[in-house]
């Protein structure tokens, strides 16, 4: 998601502020980071809306630090389908696979039975999320009837589970 920011901001007089929660914010340098923010709910026009970053997280707390989720979900809405809630067991789960396919020297593959796909060269989790939807299979899997994710990159390698 882009936000218009303004980084490290204070509030001005009078405007009304969300709670402070954890939003992943694209920097005017194109890197998107976790942060600890306000929304800007009721001030001058030219605000509303805004984020005020009270400070930058290094992974957020129950969600994962790619917003792959937040795009998985975004695209299950556009189809009807429901959002996946995030799991750490399945993270977890998908880092161990990642250090096995690393260790092995393998990239993309899919498991209908477990509830996992796998992919290999991806920059991003928008490019990963694009590969995996390209590839029948791998798309079957993470559109299924599933209701919660694990994802995890290490190096150029990708996993994300579901159940």
């Amino acid at each position: 998601m882009k936000y218009l920011i303004l980084a490290l901001a204070l509030p001005a007089q009078g405007e009304k502020l969300s709670q402070p929660q954890q939003a992943l914010i694209q920097r005017n340098d194109g890197r998107q980071v976790w942060c600890l923010a306000r929304q800007v709910l009721e001030g001058a026009p030219s605000r509303q809306g805004h984020w005020i970053i009270q400070q930058e997280l290094s992974h957020p707390a129950g969600a994962d630090p790619w917003g792959f989720g937040a795009l998985l979900n975004q695209h299950r809405a556009s189809l009807g389908l429901p959002a996946l809630a995030h799991d750490q067991q399945l993270a977890d789960w998908a880092a161990r696979n990642n250090a096995e396919q690393n260790r092995l020297g393998i990239g993309h593959h899919y498991s209908p039975v477990y509830g996992q796909v796998a992919a290999w060269g991806h920059e991003d989790a928008a490019d990963v999320l694009k590969g995996w939807l390209l590839s029948p299979a791998h798309r079957d899997v993470i559109l299924g009837q599933a209701t919660q994710y694990g994802i995890h990159q290490q190096g150029r390698y990708w996993t994300v589970n579901v159940r």
